[in-house]
């Protein structure tokens, strides 16, 4: 019996780290399309105004619980081949990966100044591979634990995920500013498509297809004569269930715009550090180790005033901290190049949009009726990213038309509409 729950244990541990892996996989790519896209164009001469629009890139993460289905319901070429090692999910990730790391390749061989459109295309297609990508790794993991232990499983993604940002982030920087920008991407890609291969059949040699727990897909379960209304009943009853609450269009709205503020100042965030001349260097140590500290801090800390207080009143002060803390960027600008205003600074924003994140995530969790949580988180987190994503876009457009301060003065304004919407609020919850 000892020995049973021993293997037990190491089972789960060993799950636990594919896991991680597979977290950090996944969280790699999203600097590439982010902020080092952003100080990259910068740098390449790019106006403001193109750098903006730059962040409509990302509208594949907007969209990925539209395509999901299309992986569950179909096996790709390779399944029948290996399938009976690897399983769906895995022999979709053997075709993803490698394309997400022709991508980055791809893309370093691109110029913006020279060929525009072969740039945003391959791109493009880091950001599209980068969330079919996180569509799989998320199912394989839905699939590899059983319900009580999917807490442990999401944790540890999400400390992953954390790790694979920081790393495709700052070790794109020192890599940028050590070699080049092509250098940095296509390191990153490959590092992608080892890390890859060799979580796959590392947890293939561990979990082989018949360890892993899932549900046959809805093809399956229903006949294929059955299978397009089913699918249609999967997106109709969670939209019904929204629908019947009153006060929907209100709490959407709070979802659109609480963290405009944040986002709209994140876009130009680092080509303002580049006309400030702080170098990636500067930028690797100080934004993202500082600031990336400060926004766990900025979470725990928020997750213990929630126990004290209402979730309306959370969301107020995240949203007036995110708002100040964008404010706090003006001192650097008269600071000048000072690296000690700069760790300061940055790290106050960040923690204050842990806060805030502690608080939205709660407001957001509470939306969600029981049976269709899932869904319903979701359907928010992709409506949040996806109305910030185009209404960032003019971030650009309009730090052109302005200076500096006056650019991140109405970034702190940007927190008024939610802000007024949430005092006017009489029910932050759908689930009375």
């Amino acid at each position: 019996m000892d020995s049973a729950q021993n293997q037990g244990t190491i089972t789960f541990r060993l799950k636990i780290v594919v896991t991680l892996v597979f977290g950090i996989i996944s969280g790699l790519p999203f600097a590439t399309t982010a902020g080092n896209l952003s100080l990259m164009l910068k740098e390449s001469g790019v106006n403001l105004q193109t750098i903006g629009f730059f962040t409509l890139i990302g509208l594949p993460y907007s969209f990925k619980y539209l395509v999901a289905p299309i992986f569950d319901l179909h096996k790709p070429f390779l399944h029948k081949l290996i399938g009976k090692r690897f399983g769906k999910m895995r022999s979709w990730l053997l075709l993803a990966q490698p394309l997400l790391c022709g991508a980055l390749v791809l893309s370093s061989y691109v110029k913006y100044t020279i060929s525009p459109h072969m740039f945003v295309l391959s791109v493009c297609m880091i950001t599209v591979f980068s969330a079919i990508q996180d569509i799989l790794i998320d199912a394989f993991r839905i699939e590899l634990y059983e319900i009580p232990d999917q807490g442990f499983a999401g944790t540890a993604a999400i400390i992953g995920y954390q790790t694979g940002m920081l790393l495709g982030s700052i070790g794109g920087l020192i890599l940028a500013h050590n070699f080049s920008w092509p250098f940095a991407y296509r390191a990153i890609g490959i590092l992608i498509l080892c890390f890859g291969v060799f979580s796959n059949i590392v947890s293939t040699m561990i979990f082989p297809s018949d360890y892993v727990h899932h549900q046959t897909g809805l093809e399956t379960s229903y006949g294929k004569e059955a299978l397009i209304p089913k699918i249609l009943d999967y997106f109709k009853t969670p939209f019904t269930t929204l629908l019947q609450h009153k006060g929907l269009p209100l709490l959407l709205c709070i979802i659109t715009l609480y963290k405009l503020s944040d986002g709209y100042l994140g876009v130009m965030i680092y080509p303002f550090l580049n006309d400030m001349n702080f170098s990636k260097l500067d930028i690797a140590h100080v934004m993202k180790v500082y600031g990336t500290a400060a926004g766990f801090l900025g979470m725990f800390i928020g997750s213990q005033i929630l126990e004290r207080i209402t979730i309306k009143s959370a969301l107020i002060l995240g949203c007036l901290l995110q708002s100040i803390s964008n404010l706090g960027y003006i001192f650097v600008i008269y600071a000048g190049h000072n690296l000690f205003v700069l760790a300061i600074v940055n790290s106050l924003d960040s923690f204050a949009g842990g806060i805030g994140n502690a608080a939205f995530v709660v407001f957001m969790v509470g939306l969600c009726d029981k049976k269709f949580a899932a869904t319903h988180y979701a359907l928010f987190t992709s409506l949040a990213v996806l109305c910030r994503t185009l209404i960032s876009s003019s971030s650009g457009m309009t730090a052109s038309l302005l200076s500096w301060p006056q650019f991140f003065s109405l970034s702190a304004l940007l927190c008024l509409p939610a802000l007024i919407l949430i005092i006017k609020s009489k029910n932050l919850s759908i689930n009375k």
